[in-house]
Parts: structure tokens; sequence; C-alpha cells
């Protein structure tokens, strides 16, 4: 334990308030912490696993993704389907407007806009997005028709148009990403539509055998962690042959107290084997979308990203 030390109202650069949080309770506290750990895994050259889920590419983290990718901070990427259709509408041409919580859904359909808490996204989108999909879907299915969901993610990376993708960042990176529950998404929809006349089997469990040799790459993995659900999980449960993660950051808006893994404390992981008994962990409770690029603006001044 330490004393608490009152942060100063003071013009500072985010790295100082960071800094300044380190002395501080509650989230404050949890923030400095996660930052730091997060320094500590890249400058320790940890196998890093940056796991994300809920609608962060629609609502403006894409770029912060892909800076990281571009500049090598991360060895593994794990993400909801949403995330990576979203990403391929703003790669050809489609948008995301911002709104408000308050507005009329029944208007909004009438419009053809549909709405994730604020954001809002034009079902327009989507017909981009299928003729895309089919067009690309075609030129994969003719190279190989039955693919892992990595492999599956990789040739998406390979065929996206857009410099500032995650997903084509990726691809030219030769970053994996997994997208374990892919098929709730748009995603998984216009590759069902594909296969109603045409063959393209992307299997569901051969990435599982691939992973550890990836996590064998290098002493140590953490993970960074934004959201729960499946991504979440599966950053956990990927290293349970390695006998569980070394360090593990979270950003979750989710409660620990229903027992679900979307709020679990990341400490609870050590029962399964998903973390090592001696790893270091810190869960900051709250949105991504703003504590996020907070730590990463901190890692920026800082001059580690």
């Amino acid at each position: 334990m330490k004393k608490i030390e009152h942060v100063i109202p003071e013009k500072k650069t985010c790295d100082g308030l960071i800094r300044d949080f380190r002395n501080m309770g509650l989230q404050a506290g949890n923030l400095a912490r996660a930052t730091d750990l997060i320094e500590k895994m890249w400058k320790q050259n940890y196998f890093v696993i940056l796991a994300f889920s809920g609608p962060l590419v629609p609502s403006g983290m894409r770029n912060i993704f892909t800076d990281l990718i571009k500049n090598k901070k991360v060895d593994m990427i794990i993400t909801n389907g949403a995330n990576i259709t979203h990403d391929i509408i703003e790669s050809i041409g489609g948008e995301h407007l911002y709104s408000s919580f308050s507005e009329n859904d029944e208007e909004l359909h009438k419009k053809g806009l549909g709405r994730a808490g604020n954001v809002i996204i034009p079902m327009k989108n989507f017909e981009m997005f299928e003729t895309w999909c089919q067009e690309s879907f075609k030129k994969i299915s003719q190279e190989k028709n039955q693919i892992s969901i990595r492999e599956f993610t990789n040739q998406l990376g390979s065929t996206i148009p857009d410099e500032n993708s995650f997903v084509r960042q990726a691809f030219l990176n030769k970053i994996p990403i997994f997208s374990p529950g892919f098929q709730d998404s748009m995603l998984g929809l216009q590759l069902a539509l594909f296969n109603q006349e045409n063959k393209l089997i992307v299997d569901s469990t051969s990435d599982l055998l691939t992973i550890p040799p990836l996590l064998e790459k290098k002493e140590k993995v953490g993970a960074i962690i934004l959201g729960g659900g499946v991504p979440k999980h599966f950053a956990l449960a990927c290293n349970v042959l390695r006998e569980g993660l070394d360090a593990a950051v979270n950003f979750t808006a989710s409660p620990f107290w229903d027992g679900s893994v979307s709020g679990a404390n990341l400490e609870e992981g050590k029962s399964w084997g998903k973390a090592q008994e001696n790893a270091e962990t810190v869960m900051v409770y709250g949105d991504s979308t703003v504590l996020f690029p907070l730590a990463i603006c901190s890692l920026k001044e800082r001059e580690v990203c």
C-alpha cells in the first residue's frame, strides 16, 4: 500500500496525466498500471496477443489497431466478425456516423439506418459489402476451397484495397487474425449465401492446433484485451497448453458479479490455467474507446510504440 497523491489540475501531456494516475485510486490507478504493464510487454519482447470485441472499428478505433500492427507491437489478433466486416466496409467506401443514444429506432429503420449505441450504420454499406464479399470469395475459392479461419482472414487481407485496413496490414505484416465466432456477423452471413451455389468451407477447429507453435516463438506471452466475449475467452484459453499467460490487461465495461467471461477478473483465469499463477494482470473497468487511446497516447510519448 502507498499513500494516495491528489492529481494537480494543470497543463500536462497525456503521459504526464497517466503517470499522475499511478498514485490515484479506482480506475485511474488501474489505467496507469495497465499502461505500464503494456510497456513492459513490449520492452521485454513478449509475444503479444491483441483481442478486441464490440463495435470498436465503427466507433473510431481502426487506426489504432492498424498502427500497432504496422509498428510490430502485436504478434496475433483475435476479434469478432463484426470488426472485420466494418474494417472492410471502411476500405470499400462505406461510412459510420456519430449520433446519440436516444435516436428514434423506428425512424432509423425506415431510413435504412442501423444503430450500435450512438454509432449509425447505413444499410447501403452492406449492399457494397455483399458485392465485395461475393467477388472476393470467388477468387479465394478458386485457389483453395477449404481453409481455416486464420487462412480465411489472411486471404481477405490480400484482397482489401485500403492500406489503412487493419486486416490488410495484418496480411502485409504476416500477423495472424483469429476470429472464432465470425459466423455471428455479416461476414458469416455472406459466406453462407456464397455457399448456396459455390464452395468455400471455412474450418472452425483447425486453427486451434496452429496456435501453440506460434506462442512458442517467444519466451513469454502477454495479452491486451479490449472488451469480453469470445475474443477475450479465446485469448485466455489458447494459452492453456502452455500453462497460461505470463501477463494480461483487460479493458472492459462489463461487471464481474454475473459470472460471465466479459467482466471476469483476469485473476480468475489462474484457477483454469489460462494465466500462470505468478502472472501479472490488470483489470481496467470502463469504456475501451476512452481508456485504450489514453494508454496508447501515453506510450507514444514514451516512444515505445
